[in-house]
């Protein structure tokens, strides 16, 4: 996937959509916009959270993306986007941003948002899915050597360094969400 894509916005089906124009005319985005009509999950989900209905692992015509579907919890949730963006949105400003900075982060692919009269609705962020790609939690429980353990607290401190220098902060950051 090119990192300097242009972002296009279409309306598909009532969700409102930015996409990376080389993701726009692939087989998995078209999938997705059928997703968007019926929003469930389209396979076993992977996690849920508080603020995360389901997010997974997403496959089609040999694409494979991560997705992470938002609902709002409750009625204080929905007035709150009415003025602030949808987590998705703000997830996908924020790993753009990361990108730019030379953070390494999955690359976002997409973003989808339906709204209501009482705020946004559902929102769907699509990422670039990194198979195989071990968390730092699922890495830290197999045996490395010292020099591999050093170039890794390296290159974390440097990522987390530049996101601080930035005043980015990233509030999880914990084992599961490092890859």
């Amino acid at each position: 996937m090119d990192r300097a894509d242009t972002i296009l916005v279409r309306r598909i089906n009532g969700v409102r959509w930015l996409v990376r124009s080389s993701f726009l005319d692939t087989p998995g985005f078209d999938s997705l916009t059928r997703i968007g009509t019926d929003w469930h999950p389209p396979v076993r989900t992977r996690k849920e959270r508080r603020r995360r209905r389901w997010s997974t692992l997403y496959r089609s015509a040999g694409d494979q993306v991560f997705l992470k579907y938002f609902l709002p919890r409750s009625r204080y949730e929905r007035l709150k986007y009415l003025i602030r963006p949808s987590r998705a949105s703000a997830e996908w400003r924020n790993a753009r941003q990361l990108e730019r900075l030379g953070v390494h982060v999955p690359v976002p692919l997409a973003w989808g948002e339906r709204r209501g009269a009482a705020g946004w609705r559902q929102s769907l962020l699509v990422t670039e899915a990194l198979p195989g790609a071990p968390t730092l939690l699922q890495w830290s429980e197999s045996r490395h050597g010292d020099a591999e353990v050093r170039s890794l607290r390296q290159k974390l401190a440097r990522d987390v360094a530049v996101m601080h220098e930035h005043g980015l902060f990233h509030r999880d950051l914990h084992g599961d969400n490092v890859l």
